[in-house]
């Protein structure tokens, strides 16, 4: 939920922000459409992996015996998650 309504933005800002307290001086500054964009194309890769990865047998039986894994990410283990992914 941290993510929804502006979460995503936000998150953008906070990375450009942390980045741009380390840029040299003189170096060019990251610009946010581009880190957007970039950002995006990280979340669709994730998806691909996730998707092709670990979905294959899913279910809510899988989900349940994952429930309580902290070595499985949230969407491989809690419904709610794995289509708020999507």
């Amino acid at each position: 939920h941290e993510l929804a309504n502006g979460g995503e933005q936000l998150l953008l800002d906070s990375y450009l922000a942390a980045l741009a307290k380390q840029r040299a001086p003189g170096a060019t500054a990251y610009p946010r459409e581009l880190a957007m964009r970039h950002y995006r194309l990280g979340v669709v890769d994730y998806g691909r992996f996730m998707v092709s990865r670990f979905w294959g047998d899913a279910s809510r039986e899988v989900f349940e015996k994952k429930k309580d894994s902290p070595n499985t990410t949230l969407p491989n283990r809690d419904v709610q998650a794995a289509l708020r992914f999507v």
